[in-house]
């Protein structure tokens, strides 16, 4: 094995030995002395089960694997380190360690709601690792199968956590229904990547962006297929909302990594795809990115207006967050890759903390709001995090969230589209509705009752790094913006 192969493939390397061990040690630890069957310590702390632990350092090598471009990368030059159908660019080096970090935080943030998943922890977290390194393997490559190969092998695996709660019907079907959408989403890209074979005679963006500089009906339709199939792919995790139980009963440990780690590729996916291959040809695609971004922006400000289950409220507010990153694409050789960049990085942290607290606040006894009312009055720590992050998704100044969702609306009003960005105004202002209706409800004064116990350690260690991550990106917009600018480089540099 050459020192190149490592350098290049060392991080995915190792999340795939860590899934391997994650899985062998965990099913070895249920039988440790002084251990229960979820590798849970007798004595009653909630320490990380041994699979998890084992995951937690193959990200944690691996992110320091992936740095070692960075000196190089986002110096004065600029890199272009390529192995066949791979390249590691600032781009790629940019999402590897969003990927990483967001990884490590679900696992964390997920250490106590992923006891309803035993006997089948070391899977939850070997899943994980296998759908982060498919994440990684899509962001990094030139070649449309690769990507469609990553993006598989990103999407799968956190479908098949959603079913490891064999014993609840409402389970599995969250996992069949996610399942089906994302495949439905996977073929359709696949389509794209046909088409485009046929209109270029080859699937890496390098030819696609030199063959292709016309519009015609088979790269409208290539585009068509490619935004769809994306945006499927996108909403896998909000998907599961088809039924009021299965995003009810879907397994959070294995919700949340849906819902953060699946969109991130989607959108670097898409990014890369139509803004390296397809940028010659951007009206076949750039109209539809904006109407897709509408639909998301204004449906899950609606139906988050009259939404009485909190997992379904949150989630809701997710879609709309990263819909807002292709707000951002029609400013296609302006500040929009950029500032998608810039929404995401804020994101990431925000879904993993709002989506990570659910599991204390649903021990007030359900997440109906019914059940929260008065919440502050049994558990003022969790209600003042969640109201936080209720307010940080509604992009309330002065969080992170708020200069991302106005970095994104500048760009996209100086491209031209001063339509998406009304609309995406009144989307928040509707957001902002939603939210202060549970926020009225969480903090009335005529209910009490007993404390609420707060979550594990390791829980805690997550959310509040998530949490630092969230506020600290508003008060570092100006410096993330900036390293958001140099990853969105190769984009525009070809």
């Amino acid at each position: 094995m050459s020192a190149a192969f490592l350098q290049d493939f060392g991080p995915e390397t190792v999340l795939l030995v860590g899934a391997a061990a994650a899985l062998i040690i965990d099913r070895r630890g249920s039988r440790v002395p002084g251990r229960g069957p979820q590798g849970r310590a007798r004595t009653g702390r909630r320490w990380p089960p041994s699979g998890t632990v084992v995951a937690l350092a193959a990200v944690l090598l691996a992110f320091g694997l992936s740095i070692g471009f960075w000196h190089s990368s986002f110096g004065p030059r600029f890199p272009d380190v390529e192995r066949g159908a791979f390249i590691i660019d600032r781009y790629a080096l940019f999402f590897h360690a969003l990927l990483l970090l967001t990884a490590g935080a679900v696992l964390l943030v997920t250490n106590d709601a992923a006891d309803e998943l035993a006997p089948h922890r070391g899977v939850h977290a070997a899943l994980v690792l296998v759908a982060t390194c498919g994440a990684m393997v899509a962001v990094a490559t030139t070649d449309l199968l690769t990507m469609v190969t990553g993006l598989a092998a990103t999407v799968l695996p956190l479908c098949l956590a959603l079913g490891l709660r064999k014993l609840n019907a409402a389970a599995a079907t969250a996992a069949v229904r996610a399942f089906v959408g994302s495949a439905v989403g996977l073929l359709l890209v696949l389509g794209g990547v046909v088409l485009l074979l046929g209109l270029s005679g080859s699937t890496r963006l390098g030819a696609l962006a030199v063959r292709v500089h016309h519009l015609n009906p088979g790269v409208a339709l290539a585009a068509v297929a490619l935004v769809l199939g994306l945006g499927l792919c996108l909403v896998a995790g909000p998907a599961l909302l088809w039924g009021e139980d299965a995003a009810a009963d879907a397994p959070l440990a294995a919700l949340l990594p849906m819902a953060v780690l699946a969109p991130l590729t989607a959108l670097a996916v898409l990014m890369r795809v139509v803004v390296s291959g397809l940028g010659a040809v951007a009206a076949a695609w750039s109209g539809l990115a904006a109407a897709v971004a509408a639909l998301l922006l204004l449906g899950s400000a609606l139906l988050a207006l009259r939404q009485a289950r909190l997992r379904r409220l949150v989630l809701l507010l997710l879609a709309g967050q990263f819909g807002l990153a292709l707000a951002a694409l029609p400013a296609l050789h302006r500040d929009g890759p950029a500032a998608a960049l810039y929404l995401l990085l804020t994101t990431a942290p925000l879904a993993v903390a709002s989506l990570g607290l659910l599991p204390s606040v649903e021990r007030a006894g359900g997440d109906r709001i019914e059940d929260l009312r008065g919440l502050w009055g049994r558990a003022p720590l969790l209600c003042a995090g969640l109201a936080v992050a209720l307010v940080a998704l509604a992009g309330g100044p002065p969080l992170a969230p708020f200069f991302a969702r106005l970095f994104v609306l500048t760009s996209a009003m100086g491209a031209g589209a001063g339509w998406l960005t009304w609309l995406a105004a009144l989307a928040a202002a509707i957001s902002g509705l939603a939210v202060l209706r549970w926020l009225l409800v969480l903090f009335d004064p005529t209910i009490e009752g007993e404390d609420l116990p707060l979550p594990g350690w390791p829980v805690a260690v997550g959310l509040v790094l998530c949490a630092a991550a969230v506020i600290l990106g508003g008060v570092l917009s100006g410096p993330l913006m900036g390293l958001a600018a140099r990853g969105a480089l190769p984009l525009l540099g070809g």
